[in-house]
């Protein structure tokens, strides 16, 4: 077993005195850019007052519809529906093309 892969030839059943002693043996000191990402995640999350909207447990609920509906007017405003076809949004606001354009609708 080797690795963090998740196939099952990789995975190994182990007790939880035995895992903690096997993911010891593993770790090492972080590298300078894997401690500036902690660090920068350390003051995100001790930080008083939220640094990014997202970091705001209470008010994020809802400014993240207002804000997908910004990126939805956005992308219909962006790219004309010639080029790309018929669009829709999933959930989480990525766009997806329902119908392609035809290629003389991209030629013009």
């Amino acid at each position: 077993m080797d690795g963090p892969s998740g196939a099952r030839e990789n995975l190994q059943g182990l007790c939880g005195p035995c895992n903690r002693a096997k993911t010891a043996v593993r770790l090492g000191p972080m590298s300078p850019d894997q401690l500036a990402v902690r660090s920068a995640f350390v003051v995100r999350v001790e930080a008083r007052s939220p640094a990014r909207a997202c970091d705001d447990d209470v008010g994020w609920n809802d400014l993240q519809p207002q804000l997908l509906e910004r990126i939805r007017a956005w992308w219909s405003s962006a790219l004309p529906t010639e080029y790309l076809g018929r669009v829709e949004f999933a959930p989480d606001g990525r766009p997806v093309i329902i119908e392609p354009a035809s290629s003389d609708d991209r030629g013009r």
